[in-house]
C-alpha cells in the first residue's frame, strides 16, 4: 500500500511524499527488498548516487537472485556515479542471474562503448536484438551507437532494421531524417520524415522536422503544409506556429495569419525569447515599425549574444531612419557572430 501511495505522489510531482511514503515503507519492513530497492530508486532519481549506491547493495543482500537490482546498481554506477568498469561488473552479475535480460545487456553495450571496447559493445547491442526480435529499441540503441562512432551507413541499416521490425516506430525514422540531414541529404532527410509522419499515430515531431527541411530547400508552400499537418498531431507545437510566422514574415505573404501564429506561439511559449523576436520580425514585414523595435528590442535584452536578433533590429532601425543606431546594431551582430545565416546581409 505504501509502494502505491508513493506511485500516486509521484504521478501528482510531490517529491517530499514520495520519500515520507517509501520511507514509510521501509519503517514497515526493513527487511523488504522491494522497499530498499525502490528506495534506491529513489535516491538516483534525486542525485543522491552514493546513498542508492549502498541502498541498492542493501536490497541485493536481502534478495540475491534479483536481476532488476543489479541493472540498478549498474546504472547508478554508470550514469551516476561515472564508473564503468563496475557498472560492467554489475551488468554481467545481472546477465548471470538472467542471461536473456535484455535491459542487462542493452546496459553493458552502453557500459563498454564509454569504455571505448566498440567490437564488444555492437555484439551485447546485436545480443540484445536477439533476444528481443519484435523489439525496435535494441537495434534502435545500436543505430544510435554507430551513429556517435560517425559510422552513418551503418547507423542507417540499423535504423532501417527498427523499422522492418516495427514500421511505426517513429524514433528510427526521426533517426534517419537526422542523418541524412547530418550528411547533408536534404531529400533523403525529407524523404525520412515523411515516412514517419505517414506511419505514426503521434507525427507532430516529424511533421516538424519534415517542415524544417522543405523550408530550408524553399518548398514553402510544402513547408507550410507539413507545419500545419503536425499542429493538427499536435496544437502546442509551439515551434511550428514559430516558423509558420517567420516564413510569412520573410516572404511578406499571409500577414495577418503570421501575425496570429506568432502571437499564439508567445501564447503557449511566452518564456522563449525567439518567439518575441519572430513577433517583431511579422511587425516589420507588416509595416508596423514601433511595435517591431519595441518587440526585437526585448528579444535582444532576453538574449544579447544572439546575433540574428540584432540583425533584426538593426533592419528595423534602418528603416525607421535611424541609420546611426542600425550601423551600431549591424556592427554588434557581426562582432557576436561572423558567419551567422544573415551575415552578408548584414
Amino acid at each position: 500500500a505504501y509502494f502505491g501511495l508513493a506511485e500516486i505522489a509521484g504521478r501528482k510531482n510531490n517529491v517530499a511524499q514520495v520519500e515520507s511514503w517509501l520511507q514509510k515503507a521501509i519503517s514497515a519492513d526493513p527487511t523488504s527488498a522491494s522497499a530498499q530497492h525502490l528506495w534506491g530508486h529513489f535516491q538516483f532519481q534525486r542525485g543522491r548516487f552514493v546513498k542508492a549506491k549502498a541502498t541498492f547493495k542493501k536490497a541485493i543482500a536481502l534478495d540475491p537472485q534479483s536481476d532488476e537490482t543489479q541493472i540498478s546498481l549498474a546504472e547508478n554506477y554508470l550514469r551516476g556515479l561515472k564508473k564503468p568498469k563496475q557498472a560492467e561488473q554489475a551488468f554481467r552479475a545481472a546477465i548471470t542471474l538472467n542471461a536473456s535480460s535484455v535491459p542487462a545487456h542493452l546496459g553493458l553495450a552502453a557500459t563498454l562503448a564509454v569504455q571505448n571496447r566498440f567490437d564488444d559493445a555492437v555484439a551485447e547491442y546485436e545480443q540484445a536484438a536477439k533476444l528481443a526480435p519484435t523489439d525496435p529499441k535494441p537495434t534502435h540503441s545500436l543505430a544510435r551507437f554507430y551513429a556517435s562512432q560517425g559510422k552513418f551507413d551503418q547507423a542507417l541499416a540499423a535504423l532501417q532494421r527498427s523499422n522492418t521490425i516495427a514500421p511505426d516506430f517513429l524514433p528510427a525514422y526521426i533517426d534517419r531524417g537526422d542523418l541524412y540531414l547530418a550528411k547533408n541529404d536534404l531529400d533523403g532527410a525529407a524523404a525520412a520524415y515523411s515516412a514517419g509522419a505517414k506511419a505514426s499515430n503521434k507525427p507532430a515531431i516529424a511533421y516538424f522536422k519534415l517542415g524544417t527541411v522543405l523550408g530550408g530547400q524553399q518548398r514553402w508552400s510544402e513547408a507550410e503544409q507539413a507545419y500545419l499537418a503536425g499542429l493538427k498531431s499536435d496544437p502546442l507545437m509551439y515551434g511550428a506556429y514559430n516558423n509558420l510566422a517567420f516564413m510569412a514574415a520573410s516572404r511578406k505573404e499571409h500577414l495577418d495569419e503570421a501575425l496570429g501564429w506568432a502571437k499564439k506561439a508567445i501564447q503557449i511559449a511566452p518564456e522563449v525569447t525567439t518567439l518575441v523576436d519572430t513577433l517583431g520580425w511579422v511587425h516589420y514585414a507588416r509595416g508596423e515599425l514601433d511595435l517591431a523595435a519595441k518587440a526585437i528590442e526585448k528579444a535582444v535584452a532576453d538574449n544579447p549574444k544572439k546575433a540574428s536578433f540584432r540583425y533584426h533590429l538593426g533592419v528595423v532601425y534602418l528603416e525607421q531612419g535611424k541609420k546611426r543606431e542600425a550601423a551600431a546594431t549591424l556592427e554588434k551582430a557581426l562582432e557576436l557572430d561572423k558567419n551567422f545565416q544573415s551575415a552578408p546581409d548584414a
